[in-house]
């Protein structure tokens, strides 16, 4: 039942929301100023910067090339793009944050007008762009099954009360989409016990407080999976992954992985 009025109520909205783009000229794409249907990403620079790249060679199209760039290019453990290191990033080496996360996979730079549609989509409550984002994270879930197998998605929580005040929350907004429109295992585990935000924190702020930001919810009365994706919009200092990678594993989650729609690098 749930399913049902979810898609129709995102239906109709999603239905309104492109008639009234269609008929005013007030969507402009983020990159290139050409108007745009929808969201503010013209067909031909969504091809041009927000194509996934492929992780594994049993996928449609793969060639060996094209996984060995992606290996070298990346660390092999917070996903940030690689320049001079091979393997890991420095950060990675010399102080790795991520001890119980076992690795994340972010989609997209941080940078340029990525920050400016993260802005867009969070801060302002431009909600047509929660369909194109859990397009991209469905995207790059394909290819993960076939890195890691099958998996449960657990989606980072709100902070209190934020649903309830400003109607919304994109990752809730996202969870929701990739569980109904696309069919994801998606098992809302933790609760947010901190009304701080993240960001307003410095890294060490993060790392001191991010352990009792977050629980496990009281009412699950089911067996953990063995293999968990934590899902969230952006990663910065991966504190967060880590917390919460570090609840599930205490709880018996044998296997934490991240996916981030941006990181930053």
């Amino acid at each position: 039942m749930r399913k049902i009025i979810f898609c129709i109520r995102f239906g109709l909205l999603t239905f309104l929301r492109f008639l009234f783009s269609f008929c005013s000229s007030s969507t402009l794409c983020q990159i290139c100023s050409k108007k745009s249907i929808l969201i503010p990403l013209c067909g031909e620079c969504q091809k041009k910067y927000f194509s996934v790249p492929c992780l594994s060679e049993n996928s449609k199209g793969f060639d060996s090339r094209s996984k060995k760039e992606f290996s070298e290019n990346f660390c092999e453990k917070c996903g940030k793009r690689l320049f001079s290191e091979i393997g890991r990033c420095l950060e990675c080496r010399e102080t790795c944050l991520l001890q119980n996360v076992d690795r994340i996979f972010p989609i997209f730079s941080y940078r340029l007008w990525n920050e400016n549609l993260l802005c867009r989509w969070k801060l302002e409550g431009e909600r047509s762009l929660s369909l194109f984002f859990a397009s991209k994270v469905k995207e790059r879930l394909k290819d993960l099954r076939k890195e890691v197998g099958d998996y449960a998605l657990v989606p980072v929580p709100p902070r209190k009360g934020k649903i309830r005040k400003e109607g919304w929350d994109q990752i809730d907004e996202l969870s929701k989409i990739l569980k109904f429109l696309y069919d994801e295992a998606v098992l809302e585990l933790l609760e947010r016990n901190s009304f701080v935000q993240q960001k307003t924190l410095s890294r060490e702020q993060r790392l001191e407080t991010i352990e009792n930001a977050y629980s496990l919810r009281k009412k699950i009365n089911f067996p953990l999976p063995e293999r968990v994706i934590i899902l969230d919009d952006v990663m910065t200092t991966g504190a967060t992954l880590e917390g919460i990678a570090k609840i599930l594993k205490k709880n018996g989650v044998k296997e934490v992985y991240g996916l981030t729609i941006f990181t930053v690098d």
